[in-house]
């Protein structure tokens, strides 16, 4: 038996693509954000070669109501007309589609152990890439996964001849290596998922714990890795798999910078939270024509 963990990260992905009209140049950037979290509705812009880039829109599965109409090259373009940061892409003197849209599901957080116990499972097999863990496509981890195990088991078939003691040191340093960011990733998935079901469930409250938390992490870290240049290269350490994703946060230094910020208050850091990226869930299903209540009903009858 080889054991496997497995859960819905709660997402999924739609797709359109464009290109720039002859003449025509990118948008400049500005303060507005062209990639940002709504809570129910995740959007990034992503430019490619020759003047040809895509727009991707990310949905809790919850929101029913939305998925059904998103596929609709008309609805996912009025989405990102109602987006200050998109707009300007999407401008028809500007830019053409060049596509439909493309839908991607079926995205699930999954982690297998071969070495159940410290013992080989399997002989002669070793798992690299999406075999061995898959997550959310969200954080742009795969192609890194899969060099880091690669490596791995590089050195693990250096090490020894010996076919189960090779299985069970690649399975040691891929977890060593790449578990703690699976975890964390997962965990984010988790949290994003309980706040979508929570904007669908009227009279839903953070409990005092989860308030704290939330503040935390939206008015002293996020605002801390936006205000000190030294605590965003930390950050970015961890981000981009230099160390454990979470060894930033615990230097004593970094944390009491962060905790500093938090003190200060959102007035006194007013100018380093980012700019509203778009209209609320039922400004926005309004806008498109949508009942907002819909999907609230029906998680009330579920």
């Amino acid at each position: 038996m080889i054991p496997q963990e497995v859960e819905d990260s709660g997402v999924l992905y739609f797709t359109r693509h464009y290109r720039l009209r002859p003449g025509q140049e990118e948008p400049p950037r500005g303060k507005t954000p062209a990639t940002g979290d709504l809570d129910y509705l995740k959007f990034g812009v992503f430019p490619g070669d020759n003047g040809c880039f895509s727009i991707t829109l990310c949905l809790p599965d919850v929101e029913e109501e939305l998925r059904r109409a998103i596929v609709k090259p008309e609805v996912f373009d009025a989405i990102c007309r109602a987006l200050p940061g998109v707009e300007p892409w999407i401008d028809p003197e500007r830019t053409e589609p060049m596509s439909r849209v493309f839908g991607m599901g079926d995205l699930l957080s999954r982690w297998t152990d071969f070495t159940p116990g410290g013992r080989a499972a399997v002989l002669g097999f070793f798992a690299v890439g999406d075999s061995l863990a898959r997550t959310n496509p969200l954080y742009g981890r795969g192609c890194s996964f899969a060099a880091v195990g690669a490596t791995a088991l590089r050195e693990a078939l250096d090490a020894t001849p010996d076919p189960a003691e090779r299985l069970v040191r690649y399975q040691a340093r891929a977890t060593a290596e790449l578990k703690p960011y699976y975890l964390v990733m997962r965990d984010a998935d988790r949290t994003a998922m309980r706040r979508a079901r929570r904007a669908l469930t009227p009279g839903a409250r953070l409990n005092l714990r989860q308030r704290i938390t939330k503040s935390f992490l939206d008015d002293g870290v996020a605002i801390a890795i936006r205000s000190d240049p030294d605590l965003m290269r930390a950050f970015l350490r961890g981000f981009h798999m230099l160390e454990h994703p979470q060894a930033w946060l615990k230097r004593p230094g970094n944390l009491a910078k962060i905790l500093g910020y938090w003190a200060r208050g959102r007035k006194a850091n007013a100018e380093a939270y980012r700019p509203t990226g778009g209209p609320e869930r039922r400004e926005m299903l309004e806008r498109l024509g949508l009942s907002p209540d819909a999907d609230v009903e029906r998680l009330k009858a579920a």
